[in-house]
């Protein structure tokens, strides 16, 4: 730190001084819920020198944002300088400039004497405005700083390491608010190709001749693709679970169920064939297939299958050349690539599309080779473990297998879903037919939506942990600054300061802890705010009971409530005594009777409240941010004596989005 006055260090500072003191901390904590609402950097930026103007009793405040291709610094946003400089006017960014010695060193510099300064030039926009002397502090977040937040006056004096302190605090505050905003935007930009990557994957669904479905990893239906509900004429909610039973005719119900509760059990892929009833009360012959999708730690939490309609193909059994016809005709509708390998001969042909897939030319060879080579080293197992199912006389000839390809060509890596189906003569496999479909696109669609939902939800916890651990700074800095005072009013004061910061952090801790990120447990948030307030107020033996019940409050209300709550209990704990013993203090949260809405009391057993008791009248800090903080929240505050002290009633009505 470089500065020309020295701080008054005396142990016990006049009044006045404390005051101010604490005044500045209430504008860090008011900038903090400015903050918090706002979304756009210029505000943000205009109300932190704004703050720092009034905290500092100065005429003149700024932004400084560097340029580093100019060397400079950019009057970023500021207060009290002449019109049309804010976004224009520049300063140096060297080390003979403060704001540039702040800014390159890290360290807050104080010039109480810009005139007789020998160690930086005084930058002309600062001599065009007559400013005498100037304080700054480096801007900075998690990552690289921002720049520098300057304040600077007219008037002669002197600041000290307090007014640093502060300037540093509310900077670092700054620092938090630019990187919950850089995080805002950059989930907008997730969020925007989120939703391109959800249509294109939406697109390629609806193109896709299976109809998708999913089970959670009880087996229960949990998702039905439109056109699956619009072919059996079902809902939904007649769907789920098992429902889709119901669909299934009669004599395949019993064979349905029992293969799929033997692929849950098992874990194996679900292979079936069945008649489903349509809207129309006929029945079409479907293939509905599923493979479980394993976690991290080898668990099945969902099954992905599809639905297929087949009814052409079974009854093309019985005709075979009319069987071919249709099929052909199917596979190119859906761009599907068809093969047939005879067993016995080990000839292979492949269409146009399995050609280009594997990216070898219309009229070269195919072998079994030419097909084991395009397959990704690491699918080998996969391929030929479905292959041998499929050959196995004991099985039904069926293979269903997801494996990616290099194509000989480009080596291009692409994703294809195969299907097949052997025939057997005198117990030996003699032919496999199948198609084979480029599934790349879904693949990585569906990778890419899990992985941007994965940073959405990193992202908005990392802004309420690192808005946690700066406000604990500031009530770190308010806990060392009661333990430095001697005067037991500057220590209560401080105290109660520490605690107004202790319980915006804790509902900070609560989100990102919580699964839901845009609510607040407060119930539980109530306790354990209460036994955090008791051991910063030294009341730590203090009886307290606790009667709060479960409820989701969204954090606009769950913020200014906490609030309420710490500066009602911190009354209790400081004015409700009878002589030096404490007496009891009840705290009560839950529904209102209506269930449309909440309501906190705190009663005390102590000497209640004086005759003609207006809150609104009160002169004290507490009770201002009570009555201010309740008509935030539309609350009705009613302060009352009991037959065993004084109570006070907040109620108000929970909203919703």
């Amino acid at each position: 730190m470089i500065a020309e006055t020295p701080a008054d260090d005396s142990p016990n500072p006049p009044v006045p001084e404390l005051e101010r003191r604490l005044a500045q901390q209430a504008l860090i904590a008011e900038f903090g819920r400015f903050a918090l609402k706002n979304n756009t950097l210029q505000a943000i930026l205009d109300e932190a020198c704004r703050i720092a103007a009034d905290g500092l009793e100065v005429g003149f405040a700024k932004v400084l944002e560097p340029l580093p291709k100019e060397n400079a610094l950019l009057l970023r946003a500021g207060i009290g300088w002449r019109p049309g400089l804010v976004g224009h006017a520049r300063i140096g960014a060297d080390l003979e400039s403060p704001a540039g010695y702040a800014f390159k060193t890290g360290e807050p510099v104080i010039s109480n004497h810009l005139s007789e300064e020998k160690r930086f030039r005084t930058p002309k926009l600062m001599a065009d405005h007559g400013v005498k002397r100037a304080v700054n502090v480096i801007i900075q977040g998690e990552g690289t700083p921002f720049g520098v937040l300057e304040a600077d006056s007219r008037d002669p004096g002197a600041f000290n390491p307090h007014d640093i302190h502060f300037l540093q605090a509310l900077a670092n505050t700054l620092g938090v608010a630019i990187d919950k905003e850089a995080a805002r935007s950059r989930i907008e930009e997730l969020g925007h190709e989120l939703a391109q990557r959800e249509a294109h994957l939406r697109r390629a669904v609806e193109l896709n001749p299976q109809i998708p479905w999913a089970a959670n990893a009880e087996g229960q239906i949990v998702e039905f693709n439109e056109r699956w509900l619009d072919l059996t004429g079902l809902t939904l909610q007649d769907a789920e679970g098992e429902g889709w039973l119901e669909a299934i005719h009669p004599d395949d119900r019993s064979a349905s169920l029992s293969a799929w509760r033997h692929a849950i059990e098992t874990g194996t892929s679900f292979d079936i064939e069945q008649r489903v009833r349509m809207a129309n009360g006929d029945y079409r012959w479907m293939r509905s297939h599923a493979h479980p999708w394993q976690d991290a730690r080898g668990g099945i939490p969902m099954w992905y299958g599809a639905s297929e309609d087949i009814h052409e193909r079974k009854l093309a059994e019985q005709a075979v050349a009319q069987s071919e016809e249709r099929l052909s005709i199917a596979v190119d509708a859906a761009a599907l690539g068809l093969f047939d390998h005879d067993l016995v001969t080990g000839t292979i042909e492949w269409d146009g599309r399995i050609r280009d897939i594997w990216g070898i030319g219309a009229e070269e060879p195919v072998s079994f080779a030419t097909f084991a080579d395009g397959i990704h080293p690491e699918d080998q197992a996969a391929m030929q473990a479905a292959l041998d199912q499929a050959l196995d006389p004991q099985g039904d000839g069926r293979s269903a297998a997801q494996y990616r390809v290099l194509r000989r060509s480009d080596k291009d890596t692409r994703w294809v879903a195969a299907y097949g189906r052997t025939t057997f003569a005198e117990g030996r496999p003699v032919r496999l037919v199948g198609i084979v479909q480029d599934v790349t696109t879904h693949v990585v669609a569906e990778e890419r939506l899990r992985r941007a939902l994965a940073d959405k939800d990193l992202l908005s916890r990392e802004i309420d942990h690192r808005i946690k651990n700066s406000l604990s700074m500031v009530g770190g800095l308010l806990r060392m600054q009661e333990r430095a005072v001697s005067s037991r009013e500057a220590k209560d004061a401080l105290a109660e300061a520490s605690t107004r910061v202790l319980s915006v952090a804790r509902i900070h801790e609560q989100l990102y802890r919580s699964a839901n990120m845009d609510t607040v447990e407060f119930g539980g948030y109530l306790q354990r705010l209460t036994e955090d307030i008791a051991s910063s107020l030294g009341s730590g033996n203090a009886q307290i009971t606790v009667e709060a019940m479960t409820m989701l409050l969204p954090i606009d209300q769950a913020l200014p409530l906490g609030l309420i709550a710490s500066e009602l209990l911190t009354n209790a704990l400081k004015h409700a005594r009878r002589g030096d013993e404490p007496v009891p203090i009840q705290v009560h949260f839950g529904p209102s009777q209506d269930k449309g809405g909440y309501t906190l009391v705190v009663a005390d057993h102590g000497r209640g409240l004086p005759e003609g008791f207006d809150m609104r009248s009160q002169a004290g800090l507490g009770m201002r941010l009570i009555v201010s903080l309740s008509s935030q929240l539309d609350a009705t505050v009613e302060a009352i004596n009991t037959a065993q002290g004084a109570q006070f009633t907040v109620s108000a009505e929970v909203e919703t989005a």
